[in-house]
């Protein structure tokens, strides 16, 4: 670890001496190069699953495991024009999990993170950006993660990116992307004797017995209007189409594909100087491949997400920013069994919610597991408050908060539940995170040190009834992140 520390802090300085020396030289160029590594303990049992049922996994009650990410970056840029380069690998430690992933093996994978070109502000209006790069738009709720299956090593996506700036307060970006459900091409070194499957739903690793084979790509907008400045706004428009695939890799439960659009609004209007609000909501259409080799029908899709939330902030302290928040959120279920094909028969079709690529834990550790290794945030009815401070020394990132309320399904889609058995309590979930920058301005008056601690507790409802398993999970992470 020292000597992995070490290798960082040389290759950041080297490409910031090299920087200093292009700009004294006033070159057209520009040169730039840094590092980040970031360490994760998690704790955790109990987990909650897509099923209505829960993971106590008796054998191992706990698990207790670790992930170190490291990521080396570098970029050259002739004015507006230029490329940017970023190589990563995350190695994983597992001590209480199963017998076959008590390893800790450096480096796993050696992958390409991030390698696109730039060309900035042509006609004074548009850049675009062309290659493998990371995407967040809004509050993270639909586009964010374009390598979901893969958990916290990278969320990059494989896209051309057209941006175009109309006015100062209006902006909008036109997108493209295509996901392989394993990136070969870019990856060198073995995991554990397979390979990363990055769109998986039901979390086959990328052994070519076991390969999901979903292939998934899309076309987008996404506008932010800031006009009026009291009510700012945000708009977009995706189709995506996502392939037929196979779960766990077995030929004979080929999933049916699906081909949808999502429309979405976001308004965020400025109510008084310290109160603001949130509001967002979107729809789904579009429908479900069909097999007629299977007697599977295609599936209508119809579906909402809904999300409002107001937070007051006090605005007048000096030192700190005391805040709290009323929200609400509402993903859309099915209306029969949540497999994700509906082969299971006829239904009044496809009404379950689809993230797009909003497949990450942006709710938390525990609740998405209850939807098994699929990430697919969906069928989930959750009001709740959130309380905090930021403290406002450093920056925005320093700061507690706990979060906390009863969450409900939208449907009752437990495999064999019965119409009589219509319990949608799934338990009351809390969060409590601290998050503080430890050191600022390490190299060259830039690159900091980060720490953040993470504790989630759910107490199960009606909807995860079975007698034998406990009545509780939780959750517990330490991070440090270290970035030049």
């Amino acid at each position: 670890m020292k000597r992995l520390l070490w290798s960082i802090v040389s290759v950041a300085a080297m490409c910031a001496d090299a920087q200093e020396m292009v700009q004294k030289e006033k070159s057209p160029f520009s040169i730039d190069g840094g590092g980040d590594i970031r360490f994760r303990y998690d704790w955790y049992d109990n987990l909650p699953n897509g099923n209505g049922s829960r993971n106590g996994q008796v054998s191992t009650p706990y698990v207790d495991l670790s992930r170190t990410r490291t990521r080396l970056w570098g970029s050259l840029y002739y004015g507006d024009y230029g490329i940017y380069a970023r190589i990563a690998d995350e190695f994983r430690t597992y001590r209480n999990y199963r017998p076959s992933q008590n390893y800790n093996k450096f480096p796993e994978q050696l992958f390409v993170d991030n390698l696109y070109l730039d060309f900035n502000n042509l006609f004074d209006r548009v850049s675009i950006r062309i290659g493998r790069q990371d995407m967040r738009y809004g509050a993270g709720r639909v586009i964010a993660d374009g390598t979901p299956a893969d958990g916290s090593r990278s969320a990059y996506f494989d896209a051309v990116k057209v941006s175009l700036n109309v006015t100062d307060k209006t902006k909008g970006d036109f997108f493209g992307t295509y996901t392989k459900p394993v990136d070969t091409f870019f990856t060198v070194g073995d995991a554990d004797g397979s390979d990363y499957n990055i769109t998986s739903y039901d979390g086959a690793t990328g052994d070519a017995t076991k390969i999901d084979d979903l292939t998934e790509w899309g076309l987008g907008t996404y506008w932010t209007l800031k006009e009026i400045e009291s009510i700012p706004m945000e708009f977009y428009a995706i189709y995506k189409q996502e392939s037929r695939w196979f779960s766990g890799g077995n030929r004979n439960t080929r999933i049916p594909g699906r081909k949808y659009g999502t429309l979405g609004i976001r308004i965020m209007p400025k109510l008084m100087d310290d109160l603001k609000g949130d509001f967002e909501a979107a729809y789904q259409f579009g429908q479900t491949d069909s097999d007629g080799s299977r007697n599977i029908k295609g599936q209508d899709i119809h579906a909402f997400m809904l999300y409002g939330g107001l937070t007051y902030t006090v605005n007048s302290l000096e030192e700190m920013k005391p805040y709290g928040t009323l929200a609400l959120l509402y993903l859309s279920g099915d209306d029969t069994d949540s497999a994700y094909d509906h082969k299971n028969g006829p239904s009044k079709g496809a009404t379950g919610w689809n993230p797009v690529y909003g497949r990450y834990t942006y709710l938390g550790e525990l609740p998405v597991k209850m939807y098994g290794s699929s990430y697919r945030w969906s069928n989930l009815l959750w009001p709740h408050a959130e309380a905090g401070f930021q403290f406002k020394a450093f920056d925005r990132t320093n700061g507690f908060k706990v979060q906390t309320g009863p969450m409900f399904a939208d449907k009752d889609d437990r495999t064999g539940a019965s119409d009589s058995d219509n319990n949608l309590y799934r338990g009351w979930y809390t969060q409590a995170a601290y998050d503080c920058t430890l050191v600022k301005e390490i190299v060259n008056k830039r690159g900091s040190l980060k720490g953040r601690l993470l504790a989630e507790h759910i107490f199960y409802g009606d909807y995860y009834n079975q007698n034998t398993r406990p009545d509780y999970g939780y959750y517990f992470r330490a991070e440090l992140s270290l970035a030049f």
